[in-house]
């Protein structure tokens, strides 16, 4: 061993190869004596054989070659001068004539360099106790200092790797080598994770995430690379950034406040039997990188950017289909933009012409990894910011293939005993996005779905995708009102938006979708009931236990909105059309004395007017059925308070024929005219507060 340093055991290193080579030459490289420029060193470090599938960052070695390098990097450079020698053979690869195929050893060496700049720059940005002084000690020349202004280093060492991901082609041997770009790229820009969210590192963020540099090309060809790489097996993406330990790198946040991240992430139990992470692939890392490029920016970046968004975000959302014309532009029901939607790209994009994505393959793509948290957040940046993959998702026949696993991945999130809060808001955003557009909808509740087998309330049958979408809604609505004062309001009030937004479109309701949705009401009332006698000191059940608080104004204030905003749905259900909902009509009149209890204490009373008128003129219907068949005909209530118990004698398939039946009597005009409900997402003024964290959570 050079530098008088004993031999260490061999380590294996990298992401593409399976050599067994000893890695000694790491020694003196982490020594403290400086190396020269052009060492031999540097290029056995190089073209070493690599593996990175074994390599654990916790090894006891690693973490003392690491620890060495940060103690000695400052005054030795070395780091400096293998990033340097990493340049240059990356710079070798990408000018090669084109065409011209690449040598399995020069791109096995190409990766390796790249992977062993990778894993000591995680270390160091890691260990050093601001960006600045990361960047002063180790990304930068001598001479160039560290100051906010300066790119050098990191700016010429993001370029390549934006040239190498866009450049280099899809030969198999390459992919390893793009797969390395992509996540030095990443950990370069994870010295976002180790600054305060309110004062962003913005000189390195500024010669990384939010440089200018190719960006539409750069989104163009990490989007290429999501969709034809080979996806990994029989994991979610989404946590696959957990190490061992089940903390992956959570540990290493140090300034976003803990109670933050406690509440968003959950972290997975560690087990002697857990599988250790799966190598990473150019699939994953291509997802990430679109992720973290596409998040909104703090309020500092945007000012020193004089910039609503960066460069690759805005990319992002000028990116039209290859399979012909774009898209028309979808009508502002359906998405709430503010503006045109041109967006004006600087550096790179000036003279870039748009190549197209194949929205359908992107759009299969996303829907085969739903609902993993990765895919959710880029299918929700593409609906929340690109009108033309709005369009297409929009006017996709197959609305199960996007609806189903969202449905079921907010069914097993939103019913949790300890459920993730982050996952289950953006699911409803993107539910609440595509709730929207009343085709889609109308779709919706046309197209059924294969059996929900995931679904244990009630065995369902082939239920439509909207049916099934009402019943997976109420059923979240419900277990977040079970969790009494630790329910989350986010969650009720963007259930009850989506609905809403559903209700006007609805058609032949499924029946266990209709007494859900009918059983919600009566949950709500019954609660707003309870919390108004509450606050005005009326014992309920007995008496409320000594010392228990009342209810706020904002609590009265919630569920008196909550209520309301369902029995509209209600209204907007019955108004659209009752002739294909006798499911809901037969659900209402069994709880018909709920109506008549809400009745006598709203403050809103036209919808549910409405809905009483509905449930009254075919409660006349069933009563007469009752009467013509002579059962109980002395005794039926010449009132309409007791639902069906004046049908008594008939069983539940008459009372259904009745309502079939008298249906096509029903005249809508019976009913007061409504304004048309309807909601839409906007998305809130400081959200990297919950983005940053979020996305750095899961890459």
């Amino acid at each position: 061993a050079q530098g008088g340093h004993r031999p260490r055991r061999p380590i294996r290193m990298g992401n593409a190869g399976s050599g067994e080579l000893a890695v000694f030459a790491l020694d003196p490289f982490v020594g403290p004596t400086p190396l020269e420029a052009n060492s031999p060193v540097l290029e056995q470090i190089v073209v070493a054989r690599i593996g990175a599938e074994h390599l654990s960052h916790k090894d006891d070695i690693l973490s003392e070659l690491c620890a060495q390098l940060a103690a000695n990097n400052a005054h030795t450079g070395n780091f400096q001068k293998l990033v340097r020698h990493v340049v240059s053979r990356t710079k070798d690869l990408l000018n090669r004539k084109p065409g011209t195929p690449v040598e399995d050893d020069v791109a096995d060496a190409a990766a390796n360099g790249l992977f062993v700049v990778r894993v000591f720059l995680r270390h160091l940005v890691g260990a050093s106790p601001d960006v600045v002084t990361l960047r002063a000690a180790h990304l930068s020349y001598t001479g160039e200092g560290g100051g906010e202004g300066s790119d050098g280093l990191v700016g010429e060492l993001f370029r390549l790797l934006v040239d190498a991901v866009i450049d280099l082609g899809r030969a198999e041997n390459i992919q390893p080598v793009v797969t390395e770009a992509c996540l030095l790229m990443l950990t370069l820009m994870s010295a976002q994770m180790f600054s305060p969210i309110s004062d962003p590192p913005v000189g390195m963020l500024r010669a990384t995430l939010c440089t200018d540099y190719r960006a539409p090309e750069l989104v163009h060809a990490l989007l290429m690379h999501y969709v034809r790489a080979p996806a990994p097996e029989a994991r979610d993406p989404a946590l696959a950034a957990a190490g061992p330990d089940g903390q992956g790198v959570l540990q290493g946040v140090l300034y976003l406040p803990w109670q933050l991240l406690s509440y968003l992430f959950a972290r997975r139990p560690a087990g002697p039997g857990d599988a250790p992470a799966p190598t990473p692939c150019l699939h994953t890392a291509a997802l990430c990188m679109l992720l973290v490029l596409s998040q909104d920016l703090p309020a500092k970046l945007r000012a020193a950017l004089r910039a609503q968004q960066s460069a690759c975000a805005a990319a992002l959302c000028q990116v039209v289909d290859d399979a012909g014309p774009a898209p028309a532009p979808v009508p502002r029901s359906a998405y709430d933009g503010d503006g045109d939607g041109d967006v004006e790209l600087s550096g790179g994009a000036a003279s870039f012409t748009a190549r197209g994505v194949p929205f359908g393959r992107l759009h299969d793509v996303l829907c085969a990894q739903l609902p993993g948290e990765g895919p959710v957040l880029l299918l929700y940046a593409l609906l929340h910011g690109n009108r033309g993959f709005v369009g297409f998702a929009l006017s996709r026949a197959d609305v199960d293939t996007l609806l189903a696993p969202l449905l079921q991945g907010l069914y097993a999130a939103g019913t949790a005993a300890d459920p993730p809060p982050a996952r289950v808001y953006m699911l409803l955003i993107v539910l609440l996005i595509l709730s929207q557009d009343a085709p889609f909808m109308a779709s919706a509740f046309s197209v059924a779905t294969p059996r929900a087998r995931w679904f244990r309330e009630r065995a369902l049958g082939t239920p439509s995708v909207g049916s099934l979408a009402v019943c997976v809604l109420c059923r979240v609505m419900h277990a977040n009102l079970n969790r009494g004062r630790a329910r989350d309001e986010y969650v009720a009030t963007n259930c009850l938006a989506t609905l809403a937004n559903m209700a006007s479109q609805c058609r032949l309701l499924h029946p266990y979708a209709a007494q859900s949705l009918v059983c919600l009401f009566a949950r709500l009332t019954k609660r707003h009931a309870k919390l108004v006698r509450r606050a005005e000191g009326v014992e309920v059940n007995g008496g409320a236990p000594q010392g228990a608080p009342g209810p706020t104004a904002e609590d009265l204030e919630a569920s008196q909105e909550a209520t309301r905003v369902l029995v509209e749905a209600l209204s907007a259900a019955l108004s659209a059309t009752v002739v294909h909902n006798a499911a809901l009509v037969y659900a209402l009149l069994e709880k018909e004395q709920v109506l008549v209890e809400h009745a006598a204490h709203t403050t809103a009373p036209g919808a549910l007017d409405n809905v009483l008128a509905v449930v009254r003129f075919f409660q006349e219907r069933v009563a007469r059925a009752a009467a013509t068949q002579g059962a109980q005909a002395d005794t039926l209530p010449s009132t309409h308070q007791e639902s069906l118990e004046g049908a008594a004698a008939l069983t539940v398939g008459d009372v259904a024929k009745v309502v079939e039946a008298a249906a096509r009597e029903w005249r809508p005009d019976a009913l007061r005219p409504q304004a048309d409900l309807r909601f839409t997402y906007e998305q809130e003024a400081e959200a990297d507060e919950f983005f940053t964290p979020y996305i750095w959570g899961i890459v």
